[in-house]
């Protein structure tokens, strides 16, 4: 009786409604124009535009980085300089203090 009803099955058009097509209410348009201009707004406010909301202070402190403990600065304060070693940090010292050296020079008598 099973493998009638599934032979049955297989045969029958399957009757499925078509979903209804999505009309636009006069409350969805002003919803939708309510986002935008905000959206607008707060891009404005993007990396070329100053605003006072998006200040971070004179001493930004992030979490679990601490510039300062007990009123002492932390090892944080050099920020990404930490994954550089001493060898690394004196070699460009030296290479840009060599530029400077030869950037003078050309001002001066180049």
């Amino acid at each position: 009786a099973t493998l009638a009803r599934a032979a049955e099955a297989k045969d029958a058009p399957a009757k499925t409604e078509a979903p209804a097509k999505y009309v636009e209410s006069a409350a969805d348009k002003r919803l939708f124009e309510q986002v935008y201009v905000q959206y607008a707004q707060e891009y404005l406010k993007g990396p070329l535009y100053w605003d006072p909301n998006k200040l971070q202070g004179i001493d930004p402190q992030y979490p679990g980085n601490p510039i300062t403990v007990d009123g002492k600065l932390t090892s944080n304060t050099i920020g990404n300089l930490k994954t550089f070693s001493s060898n690394e940090l004196a070699f460009f010292s030296f290479l840009f203090f060599g530029i400077g050296l030869y950037g003078n020079y050309m001002f001066n008598y180049g």
